[in-house]
């Protein structure tokens, strides 16, 4: 169409693992250089919900998460 379009973009998940690793990108890069991005990463300890991105409703239940690790 060789237009600009509107678009939006969704994901949804069938299923959880049992353990659920998450890499957050702390750093910016461009040609040039390299910066960390300071912004606050703020996340529950217990009970992280991720029930309204699971489309079954039989794996809802097995959609919360508690805080294991951290490795900086």
């Amino acid at each position: 169409c060789k237009e600009l379009q509107g678009a939006t973009k969704k994901i949804d998940l069938w299923r959880l693992p049992r353990v659920l690793i998450i890499q957050l990108k702390r750093f910016n890069y461009t040609r040039y250089y390299r910066d960390k991005i300071d912004l606050l990463v703020d996340c529950p300890l217990r009970d992280l919900d991720l029930s309204s991105y699971v489309i079954p409703s039989e794996e809802k239940s097995n959609a919360k998460y508690d805080l294991i690790a951290v490795s900086n």
